[in-house]
This record gives structure tokens, sequence and C-alpha cells, in this order.
């Protein structure tokens, strides 16, 4: 695909936007943009109008974007950030949330909604609120609360859990809207969320609040947080400690930072134990989908990382031999997928699992040696299957043996 050239107008608004929400003090209710967004707000009010119409718009970049609604938003957006005052909630800016919600194109209502969350400070963040719930009381009710949550708790996640208190019966706040919150917190402070967590371990085991500062965490420093979990699996208990096993094999699939191989080596290193065992097969089976384009070498290193780990059975094995026989860039199906295991997986360890898998589900295995083409990797798992049959079936043993010299 040719490189496209973007005004440089455009890539400035987008990379203020993209840092805005990081540049918030979550501490303190200062504005994220704090003293250069009121000298903005000031230069933007001595213009004319026309200037604002025209000029305004290039230099929002919101001459440069196509939808009508999000354009109108950009150019409105230093106009926003100017309408803040200390202490106070910013009403330009619930109100511009209210309308962006009410949009019935899902893509769009994300999109936008999610710029403007970027602006939310704590002083907006319980009118925010407010505001939801008065859409609730029309019959709107919108999966962003989670998003705007997730944002709360990123800015000020005590105060936020102190106001949502006085908002529900009996002072117990939703279990979804605490594991957001966390989420949040853990993406600015994991540490802090996590002290929190165990002064106050009977809501955090509730709402699986540690579980949601992980998956928070997760999206900032995912080697961070994925040591955290290797470390913590009793306090997470079995259920959360698969999750988050999850979560963090997602995160080394999908982060710039991390490496699939990596993710899958990860994976092997976690201790070898009943619950690690368990968390690490359900991992690598929910991320099947995520691998199955996977060209021959890069699946044989990263099945070489995984494939012989006692958690590991043979249907795995079996159905992502498929999928790297199957990919796009397949041309030379399962053949040439074992070869380039062969490269990858050690004979020694190929052996050892093929014994393993072959006293476990002697059939299923016996029927995939005998259509799998030869090669190194197959002989290698003829010879584990061998050691077995030596033990319960001393012909058939004879018989796969000399099969090895065809």
């Amino acid at each position: 695909m040719p490189a496209r050239n973007y005004p440089g107008s455009l890539v400035v608004v987008l990379a203020v936007l993209a840092c805005s929400g990081w540049v918030v003090a979550w501490r303190s209710s200062s504005h994220p943009v704090g003293a250069e967004a009121k000298r903005v707000g000031k230069e933007e009010k001595n213009n004319s109008r026309s200037n604002t119409r025209s000029g305004g718009r290039e230099a929002s970049g919101a001459a440069h974007v196509a939808d009508p609604a999000t354009a109108r938003l950009l150019a409105t957006y230093s106009e926003l950030v100017s309408r803040s005052s200390d202490g106070q909630p910013n009403k330009k800016l619930v109100e511009a949330c209210r309308t962006a919600l009410k949009d019935n194109d899902n893509a769009r209502r994300a999109r936008n909604f999610g710029l403007l969350l970027e602006l939310a400070r704590p002083e907006d963040a319980p009118a925010i609120h407010k505001m939801f719930a008065e859409l609730d009381g029309e019959g709107r009710a919108f999966d962003e609360y989670k998003n705007f949550a997730m944002r709360w708790g990123m800015v000020d996640p005590i105060g936020a859990m102190d106001f949502l208190k006085t908002q529900h019966k009996n002072g117990v706040i939703p279990r979804a809207d605490v594991r957001s919150l966390a989420f949040g917190w853990g993406k600015v402070d994991p540490d802090a969320a996590l002290k929190w967590m165990d002064e106050n371990s009977a809501e955090a085991d509730r709402c699986s609040g540690r579980i949601g500062i992980v998956d928070g965490w997760l999206k900032t420093d995912p080697a961070g947080a994925s040591q955290w979990i290797a470390a913590n699996a009793a306090k997470l208990g079995p259920d959360g400690y698969a999750e988050c096993v999850g979560y963090a094999f997602s995160a080394h699939i999908f982060s710039g930072s991390t490496e699939l191989a990596g993710g899958a080596a990860w994976l092997a290193a976690l201790p070898d134990d009943e619950n690690s065992n368990a968390a690490a097969a359900y991992s690598w089976q929910r991320m099947q989908w995520a691998l199955k384009q996977l060209p021959y070498d890069r699946a044989a290193e990263v099945w070489a990382k995984v494939g012989s780990e006692p958690w590991m059975d043979f249907d795995q094995f079996v159905n992502f031999s498929k999928s790297a026989a199957s990919a796009t860039l397949a041309d030379r199906g399962l053949d040439g997928y074992l070869e380039a295991l062969g490269k990858s997986w050690p004979e020694d360890k190929v052996s050892s699992q093929f014994e393993r898998w072959s006293m476990e589900s002697p059939e299923e295995t016996i029927a995939w040696l005998e259509k799998a083409p030869s090669t190194p990797v197959t002989k290698a798992a003829i010879r584990g299957l061998v050691k077995t049959l030596e033990q319960t079936d001393p012909e058939a043993a004879a018989n796969w043996t000399a099969k090895l010299d065809q």
C-alpha cells in the first residue's frame, strides 16, 4: 500500500488528542492541558468569527476529516478546552458528550465520545455520570458508560468510588463499574490501585478488582503486569489467575512492545503446577483465532516455545498444524509446516511429547502418524510412539520401527 502524506496540522491535532489523557495529574483537579489550554482559549476569543470558521477548522485538522459530525467536534475541540474552570464541571463538555451519545451510528458514537473523554477531569465526571443517568431514564442505555468509568478511574478513582456510593442503594457500586474504574486506575498507577484492593479485600473479591487492574496495567506495561501475574496466582484465585494469564498472552500478541514468540515463551515459563497449567492451556486455546495466518517459520517458532509443555495436548498440536498448513501463504501444506517445525522443535522433545500423547490418546496419535508425510518431525514422533507400544503392544512397536527405515 503506498504511503500516505497527511497535512502537518492533522498530525498535530491527533498527537494532542492521543496524549491528552496522559497529561492528567489525576491526584489533583487541574485541567489535563492546563495553562496552555487557557492560552489557546484566550487567543481564539481574540480571533475574528471568520478566522474561526476557516483557519480554525484547518488548524484543528477538522477540514481533513470526512465525517461531518467528527469534523464539527474537532473544530470545537479547543473551545471545549477553554470553557473549563478549576473546581467546576465543564457544562459545554457535558453537553457535547450528550450530543455525541445521541447517535445511532455505533462506530461514530464510540469515536466521538472517546475523543471527548480525553478532556474529562475529576470535576467533570459526576456531571457526566448524571447525564448518563438521565439518558437511562429516557430508555437510552449506552455501553459507552464502561469507557467513561475507565476514564474516571484514570483521573480520580477514589473520588469516583466515593461519589458512586451515594448514587446506589445501600452504597453498593455495581461490580462492572468497580471493575471498569479499576481498569482505568491500573493503566496509570497499578501499585496504588493494588494497595487499595489489598486494604479493601472484600470489595476487591466482590468485584474482581485486581483482575480489572491487571487488565488495564497490561495496556501500558505488559511486561511489568505479566511479571506480577506470574508471581501472584494466590491473590487472584484459580479463575482470576486464568483470566489474567489470558489477558497477558493476548497483550503479548497485540502490543507494539512485545512479540508473539515471547508471549508463548512466557506461557511456557509459568510455574509447573495445576493452576498454571490450566491457565496456560486455556490462554493458548482462546487465542488460536489470532494465529491462523502465521507463515511456516513463524508458526514453527511459536509452537516450539510451547509444544513440549505438559499442558499441551495432542488435539492442540493437530489443530495448530492444520492452521499452519492451510494459511494463505502456505504453499506446501502440512509438508511445508513440518519441515519448518523440524528446524525449531528439537527431535528429542518431539519424541518425548509423542510418547506422552500416544499413552493419553493412542488411537488419535496413530491415526495422525499413518497419514502424516515423512519428515524428521514425523520420524521423531514415531520413535516416541514406539516407546509406548513397546510396553503395550510389542508387535505393533516392531511394525512402526520398520517404518523408520522407509
